[in-house]
């Protein structure tokens, strides 16, 4: 079966281009029984799981269901492992992008302060930020063509100065190059310079630890799960709950500490 119907399977199902491409190709790697999995980082083997199970419920085959099946997919990510940023590293990794330029200080900063994900602040079109000027809300695209608004008053401050920063981008992500994926690689890299500027290893620091902290802190202050899961746009709240469910109680008790310290002005 030819993967140009595959392609315009997923289009239809409004998978990002990006996403397609990469489906497509692990796809060709599979039936051309180049596809290899062995040994392999559980990054990739969870994106050719996803690959080919929607490849399975495109074209229903018994050997295909039963390649999915063998693939391990229900280790626990890497990156919900690690235990979140402490008050204090969140504090001086904030204070500190503060001072930096445009635009990857916009960025940096709204990750740190709304747990938005780096894909979804690199898809906030220009129209869309002038808009919120006047509605208080921005559009945010999610991924597979959803979408949701989210108030602009909390990250109003560090968006703003995009909109006179450059007049020729639509999305943020083509203020960083003509990719997407050259977007994510640097601000994943300048994220982890100025982590090591402040002392925080670059071992552990990615994009999605500053959303795990600001739900962290966020579920600390309000205790409430719910208002957290609408702000980091879950569909379901299982997910917010794994966020949580595996933090070390001395990681909570010196979280509360902090917190405490820093309402007294210490």
């Amino acid at each position: 079966m030819s993967l140009s119907k595959f392609k315009k399977y997923l289009e239809k199902k409004q998978f990002r281009t990006s996403t397609i491409r990469q489906y497509t190709r692990i796809v060709n790697l599979y039936t051309s029984g180049k596809l290899n999995i062995e040994n392999t980082s559980y990054g990739w083997r969870h994106i050719v799981y996803y690959a080919l199970k929607n490849y399975y419920e495109f074209k229903r085959d018994k050997a295909l269901k039963e390649f999915i099946d063998s693939i391990p997919k229900y280790e626990t990510p890497p990156k919900y492992e690690k235990p979140p940023l402490t008050v204090r590293e969140w504090q001086a990794l904030f204070n500190h992008a503060r001072g930096k330029t445009e635009p990857y200080r916009a960025v940096i900063l709204t990750m740190l302060y709304s747990g938005l994900r780096i894909g979804d602040i690199g898809r906030i079109r220009r129209d869309k930020l002038i808009e919120a000027e006047s509605t208080g809300q921005i559009y945010i695209e999610l991924k597979r063509g959803k979408w949701k608004n989210y108030p602009y008053e909390a990250i109003r401050e560090f968006l703003n100065p995009l909109i006179g920063f450059d007049s020729e981008w639509e999305y943020i992500w083509q203020l960083f190059g003509k990719t997407e994926n050259t977007y994510y690689f640097q601000i994943y890299n300048r994220l982890r310079e100025w982590a090591e500027e402040v002392g925080i290893d670059q071992a552990r620091i990615n994009p999605h630890l500053l959303r795990k902290t600001f739900a962290t802190m966020l579920l600390m202050k309000t205790q409430n799960i719910e208002a957290v899961r609408q702000l980091l746009c879950h569909a379901n709240i299982q997910t917010t709950q794994r966020y949580v469910s595996k933090l070390p109680q001395e990681y909570i008790d010196n979280l509360f500490k902090q917190i405490d310290e820093m309402r007294m002005g210490n």
